[in-house]
């Protein structure tokens, strides 16, 4: 009998423990139970259990509880209560059927531990689980949404790419025309004073030819007009933007390219020397024969305008080398040099050191751009009072 007493304060003292009679009226409470509920043993004894029901829990399930101890089998389970404050609180309760002497179900006894804190944490992760579904839902369309976006603004990128790409084409094709204008500008004063002297000596001619009847003055005539002809017919085709690409070799570009400066040369009193290797007369490139000759037209000029700011012996050099698939053209003159913090951007559009009467800074800007269509690439250079334009033509 002690034993049991024993048995009897140690589960009630370290569990929450309550009993009802057969009908569900509570007959015991232990302090515990007091104090998890918030009701006195006095509100509590002879009440029956269902004060602390709570209205969440269904009637179904409490019915299934009652059915189970009536048979006079234990129940497990986890049940929401109420607290007195309407508070609710999680129980893991075992309850227990009592028999008398008989055989007969007298009490229940009901065995309880708090699991309030367990269970509220198990509700939060249970909603953090749905919050972050909810999230990962949400994320999800953000994620699309985005996508959709960057698409249609990657879209419009590439369009406005593709217009400025355009763009450019066109104003290339412009700044291409209005360079060409200006070098037509200085062919035609070319032809002027290529021309000048043969008609001088045609008038001449033919004066002579209507006095004296002379055969040969005649056959002069027809020299000089021919002459006069191929000027014309060497002019039209420089003129002209659709040629295209030909096998020619770099002394035939030269000899062009001198042949149309040849008079403003000639009047800057600017001696010619040249250094040609023989294999560029037979190792051909492949280009725009009217474009390249545009492009040492530029240079020459440049030269010209140079050196014509100076009052010493004016040179202009030209040399040819072969280097196994590469042909090498420098350009050489005398005039003084290219100062350091100017050279780095002579090949920049629109910069220049002339007057805005003289260009406007496209000339060698040009010349890169006609090069690089053909694998070419252009270096400038300037020391010792000399500036030397190096074009490498790159072979297959």
């Amino acid at each position: 009998m002690y034993r049991l007493n024993e048995y009897k304060n140690a589960i009630e003292n370290t569990n929450i423990v309550s009993k009802t009679d057969i009908n569900g009226i509570i007959t015991f409470v232990n302090e515990e139970f007091c104090n998890l509920c918030g009701f006195s043993k006095e509100e509590l004894i002879g009440q029956n259990h269902n004060i602390i029901r709570h209205p969440d829990t269904p009637k179904s399930a409490f019915e299934k509880l009652w059915n189970t101890i009536l048979q006079g089998k234990v129940h497990k389970g986890i049940v929401k209560n109420k607290k007195k404050n309407g508070e609710a609180f999680y129980a893991q309760t075992t309850i227990i059927p009592i028999f008398d002497e008989d055989g007969s179900i007298f009490e229940f006894i009901a065995i309880r531990s708090d699991v309030t804190k367990l269970f509220t944490l198990n509700e939060e992760l249970t909603k953090t689980k749905q919050e972050l579904m909810i999230l990962n839902e949400n994320l999800e369309q953000v994620v699309a949404q985005k996508t959709n976006s960057l698409r249609i603004l990657n879209e419009n990128l590439e369009k406005k790419i593709e217009d400025a790409i355009s763009q450019n084409n066109a104003q290339q094709k412009i700044i291409f025309q209005q360079n060409r204008q200006v070098i037509l500008g200085q062919m035609l004063e070319n032809i002027a004073h290529q021309w000048r002297q043969p008609l001088n000596e045609l008038s001449l001619a033919i004066y002579l030819l209507h006095n004296e009847k002379k055969d040969k003055h005649y056959k002069l005539c027809q020299k000089l007009i021919q002459n006069m002809s191929q000027t014309i017919n060497d002019f039209r085709n420089f003129i002209n933007p659709n040629t295209p690409l030909q096998s020619c070799n770099l002394p035939k570009i030269i000899k062009q390219s001198l042949y149309i400066s040849n008079q403003a040369l000639k009047k800057a009193s600017i001696k010619l020397f040249f250094n040609i290797d023989k294999n560029a007369y037979k190792t051909p490139i492949q280009c725009n024969f009217n474009e390249l000759v545009q492009v040492l037209v530029n240079i020459i000029n440049n030269a010209k305008d140079a050196l014509l700011e100076t009052n010493i012996n004016k040179e202009l050099r030209f040399e040819v080398f072969v280097k196994d698939k590469e042909q090498i053209l420098r350009i050489i003159d005398n005039a003084g040099g290219i100062k350091s913090n100017i050279i780095e951007h002579i090949f920049d559009p629109y910069f220049t050191t002339k007057h805005k009467k003289q260009g406007v800074g496209l000339g060698l800007y040009i010349c890169k751009q006609i090069l690089n269509k053909i694998n070419a690439e252009i270096f400038c250079s300037s020391e010792n009072g000399r500036t030397c334009f190096e074009i490498i033509f790159k072979g297959d």
